[in-house]
């Protein structure tokens, strides 16, 4: 089969993003020594689902939404994941840079858009930017009761994780997954 140069250029950008399954997800390694973490791509897919649910839930625009939640840490096939420890002072800088950078292999009409979205997602001033800012933060919570179960090493993320989420009904459900632990 004979790829044209606009398909080289999508499978580039299939292959960035199948690269998320090799990125771990280096807090959970780092803070708690979990010796096998979730990876990007798991973390993504949860918050992508997540996302989903309370989206339609509270009827917000839930294509917006899953398209943000699935961008969210697309930088980070190129760049790792950082814990705020070790976090560049110009993160967001060069988070915006490799994006711009990834798109570049999609056509302009869907670089446009995906690059829209994830400017809406940082600058957090929409619902649906803040949902998604929301449901992070939840889905790192669930994953540590999750890491709990086997570690008691947890409450880091849960206070951090419990602080940072404003939507109302994500700290309902985040109040019933955490009481199994207190």
């Amino acid at each position: 089969m004979n790829l044209d140069v606009d398909d080289e250029k999508i499978l580039e950008f299939f292959s960035i993003i199948m690269n998320l399954k090799n990125i771990k997800r280096s807090g959970w390694y780092k803070r708690l020594g979990i010796t096998k973490p979730e990876s990007v791509a798991d973390h993504s897919y949860s918050v992508a689902f997540l996302s989903m649910i309370i989206s339609d839930l509270e009827k917000y625009n839930s294509k917006k939404v899953l398209q943000m939640s699935l961008l969210h840490d697309l930088a980070e096939s190129a760049m790792g994941d950082f814990t705020p420890e070790n976090r560049p002072i110009n993160k967001y800088k060069i988070e915006n840079q490799i994006m711009i950078k990834i798109l570049c292999y999609l056509p302009k009409y869907i670089r446009k858009t995906y690059l829209d979205l994830w400017n809406e997602y940082n600058e957090k001033k929409t619902r649906e930017s803040i949902l998604v800012h929301n449901v992070d933060k939840f889905e790192l919570a669930y994953q540590a009761i999750i890491y709990s179960k086997n570690k008691k090493l947890i409450n880091t993320f849960l206070i951090n994780g419990r602080n940072m989420i404003q939507n109302k009904k994500l700290k309902i459900f985040f109040d019933k997954i955490s009481t199994e632990l207190y």
